[in-house]
């Protein structure tokens, strides 16, 4: 059964994500629609569901439309009683899945939209996005890059409503191992993430010239690194919760 329900929040920084992801699986519960063997096409009815369309062998097959008694519908095509090719499958809540179906699943190219007007476009596997797609959400949020099994998972560039934006690597749903950060006020991060956060090396840039590169910990500043002050003086420190614990060398 095709879900709608919204995920739980794997990660704070990639939220707008978190509230509108669905179409977790690509099943979608029928009822058979009865009928009769070697007959070209059918109207039928049962307690879940009427189908109209064609029919080969008390099957479903080729071009039909089938409606659940919960307002779901499916338009589009059939291959020995399942979804198989073109198809468009609307929900009660509104939303609608539109493209490809192998095995009653979406999979090949298709198109999410919500009543929200949140968008997917791209590629499915086994009833879930998988591939290259994009994903803009109502809020203006949006993703484009690789998914796996639902997760933009892989290279994939988000940018937030606000001017934020990551460009980089994920690991379901998170901003991880390497990437590149940059925010509306002209900062931007290179380096590594873990869990969404800064940690490992990396460097932190200022537009007035003042820099951070070294170590990170869980977001912060933290380990050995040499920092840059905006007249280009350059000091070589330890540091421990964003701020400098003792400083090593002034450098030229």
């Amino acid at each position: 059964m095709v879900s709608l329900q919204p995920r739980r929040p794997t990660n704070s920084q990639v939220g707008c994500w978190s509230v509108f992801e669905a179409f977790a699986t690509g099943a979608v519960a029928e009822a058979d629609a009865g009928g009769g063997a070697g007959a070209t096409t059918a109207q039928a009815a049962s307690g879940d569901a009427t189908y109209e369309g064609g029919w080969l062998n008390s099957q479903k097959h080729g071009h039909g439309s089938l409606t659940l008694k919960d307002g779901s519908k499916y338009v589009g095509q059939f291959k020995h009683d399942k979804k198989e090719g073109k198809g468009i499958y609307h929900y009660p809540s509104g939303a609608k899945y539109s493209g490809d179906w192998v095995n009653d699943l979406q999979e090949g190219e298709g198109k999410e939209e919500w009543a929200d007007g949140s968008v997917f476009e791209g590629q499915f596997k086994a009833g879930a996005k998988h591939g290259r797609g994009k994903f803009v959400w109502s809020t203006l949020c949006r993703y484009e890059g690789e998914f796996d099994n639902n997760d933009m998972h892989g290279e994939g560039v988000y940018t937030w409503n606000d001017g934020r934006g990551y460009s980089g690597q994920w690991n379901r749903n998170t901003m991880a191992p390497r990437g590149k950060m940059w925010w509306s006020d002209g900062r931007t991060y290179e380096g590594e993430f873990l869990d969404g956060r800064k940690h490992g090396e990396g460097t932190l840039k200022w537009p007035d010239g003042r820099s951070y590169s070294g170590q990170w910990q869980d977001g912060k500043q933290h380990g050995s690194a040499i920092a840059r002050t905006a007249k280009g003086l350059r000091r070589k420190s330890i540091w421990k919760d964003c701020a400098p614990s003792c400083v090593m060398a002034c450098l030229l």
